[in-house]
């Protein structure tokens, strides 16, 4: 912790490598600053099962917590750790860490939150199911004019043969007389056989200020492809948009593709007037697209 400096960064937590179980250690938490900066969270670690044959469980380590600020700037929540299988035969279960969440401000800026870990189940003879981190939630602004951090993104997942689902994005932080922090967006997933599209993050709510606006949703890349959710605005005395709906079929590189089949996510809620997220497209040979928000 500082007083009037710079709090520490958080130590990353430690890998984890097993033969059938995989762990990632927590990392640690950013120190505290009253008239500073808080420092950064630390990464979790990842976990690695490393069993070709067989039943692999992995779990990557949650992000550790950003560092508080009094006055000054609030440290962002470290990265959610990996989830990684190296199966080849049986099934590989993965699931990553979520991000940590930002550190807390008074009257400063409120820390961003960590973004959830990427998840990968490459079982080919077999089943594999990977789960992406959720995103950290940003940090909240309890003072005048405080504005809170933005809400991390969520992680993504890949699986070969199986199913793969996105992390969803974190909130954003809320703000008493401020500016809430936008939604983190939702993680995209790839699977030859189903992936599910991370839904966005809610925008961060405020008493006397601007909300913060919905984070988008992830697209799903598969066979059976769904897009999350956008998230809604945060309550708030201005305009406030809601976030994009998720494809159904989206690459890593952001092209849409078009899963064969497979719905597209509804776009989230605008408030005070803001414009409503726009609905995802639904798959090339069948689904439904998602709704657009409302204003």
């Amino acid at each position: 912790d500082a007083t009037t400096g710079t709090g520490g960064a958080g130590g990353a937590g430690g890998n984890g490598h097993g033969l059938f179980l995989g762990f990632g250690g927590a990392g640690g938490h950013g120190g505290d600053a009253t008239i500073g900066t808080g420092g950064v969270g630390g990464a979790g670690g990842d976990g690695f099962a490393r069993s070709p044959f067989g039943i692999d469980l992995s779990l990557g380590g949650a992000g550790g917590h950003g560092g508080d600020a009094t006055s000054g700037l609030a440290g962002a929540g470290g990265a959610g750790g990996a989830g990684v299988a190296a199966g080849f035969v049986g099934i590989d279960l993965t699931q990553a860490g979520i991000g940590g969440v930002g550190g807390g401000a008074t009257t400063g800026l409120a820390g961003a939150g960590g973004g959830g870990g990427l998840a990968a189940a490459p079982e080919l003879v077999g089943w594999g199911a990977a789960v992406g981190g959720v995103g950290g939630a940003g940090g909240a602004a309890s003072g005048i004019g405080g504005i809170g951090g933005t809400g991390g993104g969520g992680g993504e997942a890949a699986a070969l043969v199986g199913i793969a689902g996105g992390g969803a994005g974190g909130y954003g932080g809320a703000a008493t007389t401020g500016t809430g922090g936008d939604g983190g967006g939702g993680g995209l997933a790839a699977s030859l056989q189903a992936a599910i599209g991370g839904s966005g993050g809610h925008g961060g709510d405020t008493t006397a200020g601007i909300g913060g606006n919905g984070g988008a949703g992830g697209g799903g890349l598969g066979f059976l492809g769904a897009g999350g959710n956008g998230g809604n605005a945060g309550a708030g005395i201005a305009p406030a948009s809601g976030g994009n709906g998720g494809n159904a079929g989206l690459t890593m590189d952001g092209s849409y593709t078009g899963s064969i089949l497979g719905d597209g996510g509804n776009g989230g809620n605008g408030v005070n007037g803001g414009a409503g997220g726009t609905g995802g497209l639904a798959g090339s040979l069948g689904g439904t697209p998602g709704t657009n928000g409302t204003p």
